[in-house]
């Protein structure tokens, strides 16, 4: 990586005393802080009560999913019944209107031309 900075800095025409040093400084800070990272202790989430582990987070998933079956099974049900229920034995509900006759209709019926 130094290399390139020597030809990159040659192909602009500038010294390359300069980004070579701040590639340094770079580097020693990132170095630096994966050595810290390194010596630091390890808390263990679960413990902290940080993040839910997996087994929990499925369980949450499972019961998510069984809640959902029974709402659509219950709405389900209900629109079936309210689709396939019968009419009432007694007869309410039925028109009040009476059926037509057919001497009613023959009457108001236009005449045919039977000629044809």
């Amino acid at each position: 990586m130094r290399g390139f900075i020597r030809s990159y800095a040659k192909a602009v025409g500038i010294n390359d005393a300069r980004p070579l040093s701040l590639f340094d400084r770079v580097v020693n800070a990132k170095n630096e802080a994966a050595r810290v990272e390194a010596v630091s202790p390890v808390i263990d989430p679960s413990l902290a009560g940080g993040v839910p582990d997996e087994e929990d987070s499925s369980r949450r998933r499972g019961l998510g999913l069984a809640v959902f079956v029974i709402i659509f099974v219950l709405i389900a049900t209900i629109a079936f019944s309210l689709l396939l229920r019968r009419p009432p034995q007694s007869g309410e509900g039925l028109s009040m209107a009476r059926p037509a006759t057919p001497s009613l209709v023959a009457a108001t019926e236009a005449p045919r031309d039977r000629s044809t």
